[in-house]
Parts: C-alpha cells; sequence; structure tokens
C-alpha cells in the first residue's frame, strides 16, 4: 500500500513538473534599458519552473460585488481588482467577466505572472520598475516592447497604402496626417481618430482606406488592458 501511495505522489510530483515551463527568458542588453541586469536577473527567477497553464476551476467567472484590493497606481480604470488567496483576479467592468488572474512574485522590482481566463495558459509576465517602466515578456520568455509593437503597426499600414484614386496616384499634401488608433487585444481597430490632417481629403481617405485594411493587426503584444493607444504620424 505504501508503494502504491508513493507510486502516485511521484507521479503526481512528474505531471507537476511537466507543467512548469523550462523556458529560459531573452535577456536585455545595456541599449534596451539601463537596468537590464536588474530585469534580467528578476525574469531568470520567474521564468525558473514557471508553470505553463494553472487550473482555473476554483475561481468565479464573474463578478459579484467581492470587496476589492485597496487602489494601487498600476491598477487600469477598466478592471475590478480581486484579492482570492494568492491570486489577484481581474474582472472586466464592461461586462462582469474574469479576464486575467495574477500572481505577484515574492522579491523586487514588483513582478506579475499574468494567465488567461478560462484557459489558464501563461500570457506574460511583466516587471515593473516604475510605473512609466514596464518590461513585458510573452509566454515564450520573449520581450516585447510598446515601441517595436508601434513600428510593426506603421509597417503594415504604410504596406496597405497605396495612395491612389480610381487607379491614379494622389499627389502627396502636407502637414503630414497624424492618428490615434485604438487597439483591442485581438488586435481589431476599436477607433481612429485624426489628431492632424493634410490639406487634401483624398490623400486623407486614401490614408484611413490603409488603415482599416490592416484591421486586424498580426502583431504580439502582452495586453492586461482591453485596447491600447498607438499614435502614429505618416510622412
Amino acid at each position: 500500500m505504501k508503494k502504491l501511495i508513493l507510486f502516485f505522489a511521484i507521479f503526481a510530483l512528474t505531471v507537476n513538473l511537466a507543467m512548469a515551463g523550462s523556458v529560459k527568458p531573452q535577456q536585455l542588453t545595456r541599449k534596451q534599458s539601463v537596468d537590464y541586469r536588474l530585469v534580467n536577473s528578476v525574469t531568470a527567477k520567474t521564468f525558473a519552473n514557471l508553470p505553463q497553464k494553472i487550473d482555473t476551476t476554483k475561481y468565479s467567472p464573474t463578478y459579484q460585488n467581492y470587496k476589492l484590493m485597496l487602489p494601487e497606481k498600476s491598477q487600469s480604470p477598466r478592471f475590478y481588482y480581486v484579492k482570492q488567496g494568492q491570486a489577484e483576479l481581474m474582472y472586466d467592468k464592461s461586462n462582469n467577466m474574469l479576464r486575467y488572474i495574477t500572481f505577484r512574485q515574492p522579491f523586487m522590482p514588483r513582478t506579475w505572472v499574468v494567465y488567461n481566463f478560462p484557459s489558464g495558459n501563461l500570457r506574460q509576465v511583466d516587471v515593473w520598475l516604475y510605473l512609466d517602466e514596464i518590461y513585458s515578456f510573452n509566454s515564450d520568455g520573449v520581450y516585447i516592447d510598446y515601441d517595436t509593437y508601434k513600428e510593426a503597426i506603421y509597417d503594415v499600414i504604410k504596406s496597405n497604402w497605396s495612395k491612389e484614386v480610381n487607379g491614379k496616384k494622389v499627389k502627396k499634401s502636407k502637414p503630414a496626417p497624424e492618428l490615434l488608433i485604438t487597439i483591442d487585444y485581438k488586435g481589431n481597430i476599436q477607433q481612429c481618430k485624426a489628431l492632424k490632417q493634410s490639406a487634401s481629403e483624398e490623400y486623407n481617405n486614401t490614408l484611413y482606406e490603409a488603415v482599416w485594411k490592416s484591421s486586424p493587426f498580426n502583431v504580439p503584444y502582452p495586453f492586461t488592458t482591453i485596447t491600447t493607444d498607438v499614435q502614429l504620424e505618416f510622412e
């Protein structure tokens, strides 16, 4: 009987270790951050044996007037934050549905491990050095920064911008159009607002057509908010 119990204990441990990740996160360089050594140290500790999937069945899928966590500057106004055991649950205020399950790491700087609900799949790891300095890594340990994401969005739109109307080329017009594009976590455009337009309506319209043609954007970025804003100027 003791041998049987020992067998199942070893089997359970093997399963748990199999679910844990052996991901080696990308190492940042001095060019990417003056704090690269600190970020590299923290991510190495965080990703060590980090589960790629968790059981989400014990978490309520809908917010039901639970006691909220104390407000923090790092919290998004789009979510209800609820503490349950070691987990911090993020409920979408628009529909009261649970979107993310997060866990803080027991070392500094402030670090969050984020899982999707209901799949339980690892979504990202966020290292917060400061409120305006956040380093995000996807489930494969790849560092994804906002500037790279923004540049990729710009490149996709430029590639789809024909600057033609009825087969005829539209002349370039100044000033250079500047757009504020709101994109959701699936890459879909929620809103496109002109902050600055050129003097040519035709020229502007060809750009708008390129923007909508480019949606959804096939560019990964680790969202924990419902949407993000991208401000772009098109010369």
